[in-house]
């Protein structure tokens, strides 16, 4: 919400616009439903109206979104005395102030936001297109604002150049038809109450629609909204925002799209001046406002527009909301706001006209051009969120149109029982609008035996980013099996007599490659088997410490550097908890990573990115005291990792050399002699003397030993 302009519209009429919009909260057991509510608001416009003597004084009303039912006064009623008087017996919770809209169509001045009018006497009139359309026989149409019509005086239409409208040129001089001549002429328009008659509050069918039957076959029409970047070209089609679906507006930002202002956005609440002098925040979704005199069943906002823009699309994403009907003359106090038709309702006035919509092309699970199915298998088709219908044509036969599981958003199809070569053209639809196509080819054949694929994992060699991989596998003896997913290309190879085949070596990346393959025998075809080729990044070295390196106390490694390949993550895991029988097991049996080793509940775990030469260096938190450590690195590359190196080292205590008291704490927890540690060599010397002094010392030296591996 910003105070782009000074607001000309009274702080009255904002406030009955406001009331009529904001919905009483769900949980507010006591809070008068929002009928009630809206009857309140219309007995207080009557009331307006009769104390001020003046139909003019009341611009509109509703429920705001709080819950308060407001009428908007027109501002230049905001001193009436009699007002003054009569606010505090309205049953209307608000008052607000704001200035009467008026109908943004502009006779007067050259251009339009899409579309021109000969109004005679050298004066054009300028509209804007809101949204592409069908009509109810499916022809095709646009939708805009009924006030454009000029009550049924303006018939044709023709379509303006972009590059001279003032969303381009930035002024309207030099409006001109783009050259196509006629576009097409209005099938139907209302503004206000039906037969353009001045409409009546709390009335739905008071409404500012207008539709145009398209009569130039040489247009071509999208189901999108432009957002005039492209307007320099003369190609507002280039470059669009497209439309998935026709709502009612939310909370939040809406947009508009017109040939006088282009695209602006705002917010659905929008800043009015209220009968106490203060100016709230206030947002109506669904309410009432008098337009140039005729009431307009319609929503707030604050996408900026000007005369010109009027029948412009109004959006919110990709889903139509509204239709610009008309706006301030002038802003004197609050927000620059408009005030728009609410689409979903309004269409419902005019005969059965539908909004086009963008539906993305239907999609198959599960199944890929060539494949061979059996007789009968499943076909499950994938439709998008906004079509309703599946049209399915088999073998260039007649359509046929089948609902679409709305639960699932899928059509389940069968394939043919006949065998041979079939083609399945599928489109999404709803209504009128239509998906673009999707053609399936695939063959029916008798079932056969699946061929199998032996799944590998190749080990990249040091520093290399891709193997050589042989992919193998059975299959029936003499069959033709065709291989795809390694090479991009299809691979046929006999099976041999014993039942096996291989394709030769071939050079695959690091990654894991879903790898296919069916057979053929006899003219009959198997379906696919799958399987996944992993090629795996070599495991990384350590080069800053040896295995089974053996640190004094406080001088252990902060970090460990090592090479791997240049451009992959290293992981550096650190068994801080000192159970080697876990580390060990975990690559004993073979595993190739080190999850096992992070759900531990003490460790060290670092990650870090293998520079361009090939080095890496990670830190080791935390690991100072005595004891023995394993540590395991690996690398990641392309989403494969690869196996772990291990590597183990002990840190071991100086400071009982020569027999004195142990350090606190490093005592053996199982009660044996206290770990000693002084080097590889120390152990031995101890064990030495023992064995020369006393006939056990292999018992004690087995003692020591194990207290120095605790």
């Amino acid at each position: 919400m910003t105070l782009r302009r000074p607001l000309s519209i009274g702080a009255a009429a904002t406030a009955a616009l406001l009331a009529l919009f904001i919905s009483p909260p769900a949980f507010a057991q006591d809070a008068p439903a929002e009928g009630d509510q809206l009857a309140q608001a219309a007995d207080s416009v009557s009331a307006v109206q009769q104390a001020t003597d003046a139909p003019e004084s009341v611009a509109g009303y509703g429920v705001t979104t709080s819950g308060q039912s407001i009428v908007l006064v027109n501002s230049e009623f905001r001193d009436a005395p009699e007002l003054a008087e009569l606010a505090p017996k309205l049953a209307v919770d608000e008052i607000a102030f704001i200035d009467p809209a008026v109908a943004d169509a502009a006779t007067d001045v050259a251009g339009g936001a899409g579309y021109l009018a000969d109004l005679g006497g050298g004066s054009l009139g300028l509209c804007s297109i809101g949204f592409t359309a069908w009509s109810p026989t499916g022809d095709p149409a646009l939708v805009t604002a009924g006030h454009c019509s000029n009550d049924g005086a303006i018939s044709e239409i023709a379509l303006s150049k972009p590059s001279g409208d003032a969303a381009y040129a930035g002024t309207n001089d030099g409006v001109d038809s783009n050259g196509t001549g006629v576009a097409g002429q209005f099938g139907f328009s209302q503004f206000g109450g039906p037969g353009n008659s001045p409409g009546a509050e709390n009335a739905p069918d008071s409404t500012d629609i207008g539709v145009i039957d398209i009569t130039n076959p040489a247009l071509t029409l999208h189901p999108s909204v432009t957002d005039w970047t492209t307007a320099g070209a003369d190609d507002l089609a280039a470059s669009t925002i497209a439309v998935k679906n026709v709502g009612v507006p939310v909370s939040g930002t809406v947009e508009k799209s017109g040939r006088t202002t282009g695209v602006t956005s705002g917010d659905t609440t929008v800043m009015i001046e209220y009968n106490d002098g203060s100016i709230r925040p206030t947002e109506i979704l669904d309410g009432y406002m008098q337009v140039s005199g005729r009431w307009v069943h319609g929503f707030i906002g604050g996408a900026k527009s000007d005369p010109g823009d009027s029948g412009g699309a109004v959006f919110q994403g990709g889903q139509a909301v509204g239709i610009l009907s008309g706006g301030p003359a002038q802003v004197t106090v609050g927000d620059d706001w408009a005030w728009y038709t609410r689409l979903a309702d309004a269409l419902t006035y005019t005969g059965g006209y539908t909004i086009a919509l963008d539906i993305d092309a239907p999609t198959v699970a599960a199944v890929t051009p060539g494949d061979v199915l059996q007789p009968g298998e499943t076909i499950t088709v994938e439709v998008p969120t906004n079509a309703t219908e599946l049209s399915v044509t088999q073998n260039a036969g007649t359509p046929e149109t089948l609902p679409v599981d709305l639960n699932t958003g899928t059509v389940t199809l069968s394939a043919p029982e006949e065998l041979g070569d079939h083609t399945l053209s599928l489109t999404a639809l709803n209504g009128y609008s239509a998906s673009a196509e999707t053609e399936l080819k695939f063959s029916v054949d008798e079932a056969i035996a699946v061929p199998t694929i032996t799944e590998q994992r190749v080990d990249a060699a040091a520093g290399e980013r891709s193997a050589p991989v042989a992919v193998a596998g059975t299959g029936i003896a003499g069959a033709t099996v065709t291989v795809t997913g390694l090479a991009g290309d299809e691979v046929e190879v006999l099976v041999a007599d014993d039942g096996t085949w291989a394709l030769s070596e071939q050079t695959v990346e690091i990654g894991a490659h879903e790898v296919a393959a069916s057979q053929r025998i006899d003219d009959h075809s198997s379906p696919k088997a799958t399987a996944v080729i992993t090629v795996a990044p070599a495991a990384p070295e350590v080069t800053s410490v040896t295995p089974d390196e053996i640190f004094s106390a406080g001088s252990a490694p902060t970090e460990i550097a090592g090479t791997g390949l240049p451009g992959s993550e290293l992981t550096l895991v650190v068994d801080t908890s000192q159970d080697t029988d876990t580390t060990r097991a975990v690559l004993a049996r073979g595993e190739l990573s080190t999850d096992e080793l992070r759900a531990a509940p003490a460790l060290s775990t670092t990650t870090v990115t293998v520079d361009d030469d090939g080095n890496w260096v990670a830190a080791v938190d935390g690991v100072q005291d005595v004891g023995h450590y394993d540590a395991v690195a690996e690398q990641q590359f392309n989403d494969v990792t690869s196996a772990g190196t291990l590597l183990g080292y002990a840190i071991e205590d100086t400071s009982t050399v020569g027999g004195g008291s142990p350090t606190p704490g490093t005592e053996n927890p199982d009660g044996d002699l206290p770990v000693t540690g002084g080097g590889p060599l120390l152990p031995l010397m101890i064990g030495a003397l023992l064995l020369a002094l006393l006939g056990g010392g292999t018992v004690l030296i087995a003692r020591r030993r194990a207290a120095h591996n605790s």
